[in-house]
């Protein structure tokens, strides 16, 4: 399955949802910041799905009343980030592979 390049938009999003999902504290202020961050780039995001599978996470924080999100929404989250990184790891390690051949 070809599913592209990230854009830089893809990567922006990742990291700040990433922060997000795992600020070690629950500042509200800082966890704002990120979905700032997110929300600056959400429209320019490519279709690659781990990226979308994000972006409806994104969706959801981001309609839901203000303060902390549920832990089913933060479990969802955590969960799709957990597939992102994976995916991106598995996309680095055929790239080394490439490489080394």
């Amino acid at each position: 399955m070809n599913e592209g390049q990230m854009t830089m938009a893809d990567h922006v999003f990742a990291e700040a949802m990433a922060a997000y999902a795992v600020n070690p504290c629950s500042d509200q202020k800082r966890q704002n910041l990120m979905l700032a961050c997110a929300r600056d780039v959400r429209g320019h995001l490519s279709d690659i799905p781990a990226i979308s599978r994000l972006a409806l996470n994104f969706d959801v924080l981001t309609t839901l009343a203000p303060g902390p999100a549920r832990g089913s929404e933060m479990f969802d989250l955590k969960r799709n980030l957990a597939r992102f990184h994976e995916w991106r790891l598995g996309r680095a390690q055929e790239a080394l592979k490439r490489q080394q051949d």
